[in-house]
Parts: C-alpha cells; structure tokens; sequence
C-alpha cells in the first residue's frame, strides 16, 4: 500500500496495492489535513494495522488518523501549536516499549 500527503488540496490518501505490482483507485483519508505536508505509517495502537501520523503546516497540527482495519481512520491530533510543521517521526524514543512520535518545524 501507499499513503500521500498533499499539502496542495489538503488530502491525505490511501493507494492499496492490488498484488499485482500497482496500486488500486486513491481512498481519501481526510480533505481537511490543511497543509498536510508529510506523514509516516506506524502501528500506533499495537493493533497490528498501520496508522498514520500527519505533519499539516498550515494548522500547525500533527494528527494521529488511526486505522480501524476496515478501511477508514479516525482522527486524533496530537499536538495543535507545532508551528510550520515539516516532518514527523514514529519510533521507541526513550527504549520503554511505547511508540513515541516526534515532530520538527520550520521555525524549532
């Protein structure tokens, strides 16, 4: 599968991989992801289905859109004052068994 962050229409997408080397038709996550500028895939939850995390510069926000496995997500933010948010990171930071998520900004 592929997942895209489009800062230009404010679209978080979903491509599934359809098994034979290309992907289906684009599934819209979200159309309100203002600026959304990049996102990371990482299972959040421990549900063993990928969630993402989205950095959207223009709201300042990064989000959680968790996977339901059925198709859809749910959105969560995270952190709303992430001030020209470019990138975020999905990784076991501090080594205490928990998936930690980490954001850089423009201006930090």
């Amino acid at each position: 599968d592929l997942a895209s962050a489009s800062k230009d229409d404010d679209t978080v997408a979903w491509y599934p991989n359809d098994g034979a080397a290309s992907f289906g038709e684009k599934r819209i996550i979200s159309s309100s992801a203002k600026g959304a500028y990049s996102l990371v895939a990482h299972d959040i939850d421990g549900d063993v289905d990928l969630d993402l995390i989205v950095a959207s510069n223009s709201d300042n926000t990064v989000a959680l859109y968790r996977n339901n496995g059925a198709g859809t997500f749910a959105r969560l933010a995270i952190f709303e004052h992430a001030i020209f948010v470019l990138s975020v990171a999905a990784f076991d930071f501090d080594g205490d068994g928990d998936v930690d998520v980490a954001s850089a900004s423009y201006y930090d």
